[in-house]
């Protein structure tokens, strides 16, 4: 009868000691035991994977670990096992290799039906046999796959590695890459020579403050940095151990505390954490192929980014090499401007009157598009009325309210009217200018809007107020009693109401949102219940049923060209619609615009 073979295999191999003096270094080893417990392991250790191996110890049947703790700090060991019984003993295991470093465990798979082998730089893997190496943390290792006869390399995957160059990884995680390998290749493909690395950058404009004026000024200085995009084309990525950026203003930035260049800092993004080194600014970071970083230059006095200036980035790279990106600064970003009518009432006649007037201003909506989005810091809007409105109590102009939306909060400081406001590439903001004479926004009007952003620059842009559809309106008596004394009265309160008929005139009709009344009387109804106005009620027809929301009085309801609606407002006293009383509609639309009809009680 033949005896037996035991089949182990080394599963495992990691440090779980801790880098210090005071404490024994340690290595662990598992494997699995094919015996079922039957055998007894030895284990044996050596220098190098080569050799020569000296038993250290022997386990009882069925340990499947051992921890050794005789060994030292940065040195590697290469361990093999057996297993032992009275029917005899199993051929050795493939070794594993490993230090006490507390490093990180590089692991390389081989997938294809070609065949070949991985080497490391340094040394450590050679899979062959040898295929996870644990490395000191931070240790830059290039990985080289060859093909066998007969085979060709075609490419890695994971671990941050692709193409078929050599792949470079900076050790700080445990990490596994695949090399493939296709059958039919030549008898021996050396890898393809790694194509130069190619960097391209982009001015973003000044977005954020988080550099000053010195060599080591890691800290915002109060005015917004020069702010710029580069992107990394290089198989395998690769990793930057300095830049410097060049303006032909001229100006110097750099990663170096060294010079007396300006800090240069660096950012996986624009608001990630900075990537230099505190004291010395240094930088150390891999960048994936097709890999982008942020990067920040101090401009105290606005000189260096100005349109036009050429700027130049210089990366060198951890194996030594440089590459070197330009760009252009361009001129400021585009800006559109909309009259959208008279929406509401947000300031008054004055240059910090920031608060109601009892007229509607004139309401306009600004739109930016630029890549990276800018900082507003001040707007003036000019009419040829003639008429000024602007963002600064220190001028004569009357105050300029500047909100995010319709009803958003008003972004102006209360006492100086300033501004200072982030607008996405995209973005827009509301815009509500003072008109209490009804002169600035007639029909045909040439509305200027000039926006200063934080960089300095300035854009303009232009629009011309249309007419807004046509609305007529009736006084038809007091015929119905619909509505009451109250902002969401909607039931009748025992007194006919004041009863209107409006007609529409516009092409492709309209959809009415909001709707306000105003007698001379003086007294005001509106379809809102969030205001102090009696309710204003709507109807399709003078019996038909009506169309404000019960709660809150609001309306939005489509009238076709030459269509009609009916109104109603409570008149308790009688005072509101006497003979000569002038009675002036304001219709708001679907699309922001405004109509104004007035008519006078016969």
């Amino acid at each position: 009868m033949g005896r037996p073979v035991l089949l182990l295999a080394l599963a495992a191999l990691c440090c779980v000691g801790c880098p210090s003096i005071a404490i024994a270094q340690l290595l662990s080893l598992s494997w699995t035991d094919n015996s079922g417990g039957l055998a007894a392991v030895i284990i044996q250790r050596a220098p190098a994977i080569t050799g020569p191996y000296v038993q250290i110890a022997q386990v009882a049947p069925g340990v499947v670990s051992y921890t050794d703790t005789t060994v030292s700090l940065g040195t590697m060991y290469c361990y093999r096992v057996a297993a032992i019984s009275d029917a005899g003993m199993s051929a050795f295991s493939d070794p594993a290799c490993g230090n006490p470093s507390g490093g990180f465990i590089l692991a390389v798979a081989k997938a294809g039906s070609g065949a070949g082998t991985v080497t490391s730089n340094p040394a450590g893997i050679d899979c062959g046999t040898a295929c996870a190496y644990t490395y000191l943390a931070g240790k830059v290792v290039t990985l080289t796959a060859t093909p066998s006869s007969g085979s060709a390399f075609s490419g890695w995957s994971g671990g941050g590695c692709g193409g078929t160059d050599t792949c470079t990884l900076v050790g700080n995680t445990s990490v596994t890459t695949t090399a493939s390998f296709v059958a039919g290749g030549p008898s021996s493909t050396p890898p393809t020579p790694a194509s130069p690395p190619a960097l391209t950058l982009t001015y973003n404009g000044k977005l954020r403050d988080r550099v000053g004026q010195g060599n080591a000024a890691l800290a915002p200085d109060g005015t917004s940095d020069g702010t710029l995009t580069a992107t990394l084309s290089a198989t395998g990525g690769r990793t930057i151990t300095a830049l410097r950026l060049d303006s032909n203003g001229p100006g110097t930035w750099d990663t170096s505390s060294a010079t007396d260049f300006w800090a240069l800092a660096v950012a996986p993004s624009l608001d990630g954490a900075v990537l230099n080194a505190p004291d010395t600014m240094a930088v150390n970071f891999p960048v994936a192929d097709g890999g982008s970083f942020v990067l920040f230059a101090a401009d105290y006095q606005n000189l260096e980014f100005l349109p036009g200036r050429i700027l130049t980035l210089t990366a060198t790279f951890s194996d030594g090499t440089t590459a070197t990106a330009m760009t252009t600064v361009t001129a400021s970003p585009p800006l559109t401007l909309t009259y959208n009518g008279k929406l509401r009432d947000r300031v008054g006649q004055g240059n910090t009157a920031l608060a109601p007037d009892g007229a509607f201003d004139g309401t306009l909506m600004a739109t930016l598009r630029a890549a990276g989005g800018r900082t507003i810091t001040a707007l003036r809007l000019d009419s040829n009325g003639p008429g000024t409105w602007d963002t600064s109590s220190a001028t004569e102009f009357w105050a300029l309210a500047v909100a995010p939306s319709l009803d958003g909060a008003v972004l102006n400081a209360p006492d100086t009217m300033a501004v200072n406001f982030p607008v996405a590439d995209g973005g827009s903001f509301v815009l509500f200018a003072a008109d209490s004479q009804n002169i600035e926004f007639l029909p045909g009007r040439i509305l200027t809007l000039t926006a200063t952003f934080s960089d300095g620059t300035t854009e303009t842009a232009m629009t011309t107020v249309t007419a807004s559809p046509p609305l007529t309106l009736t006084y038809n008596g007091k015929l119905r009693d619909r509505v009451g004394q109250g902002n969401a009265a909607l039931a009748p309160d025992g007194a006919l109401d004041g009863t209107l008929t409006a007609t529409l005139s516009a092409t492709g009709g309209r959809t009415i949102t909001a709707l306000r009344l105003d007698s001379n009387g003086p007294g005001t109804w509106d379809t809102s219940s969030a205001t102090e106005f009696w309710a204003l009620a709507v109807a399709p027809s003078l019996d038909g049923a009506v169309l404000n929301t019960p709660d809150t009085m609001a309306v939005s309801f489509p009238v076709a060209d030459g269509g009609s609606f009916v109104l109603f407002a409570a008149d308790y006293q009688n005072l509101e619609f006497l003979p000569g009383r002038t009675l002036t509609l304001t219709a708001i639309f679907s699309d922001g615009t405004t109509a104004i009809a007035e008519t006078t009680v016969p």
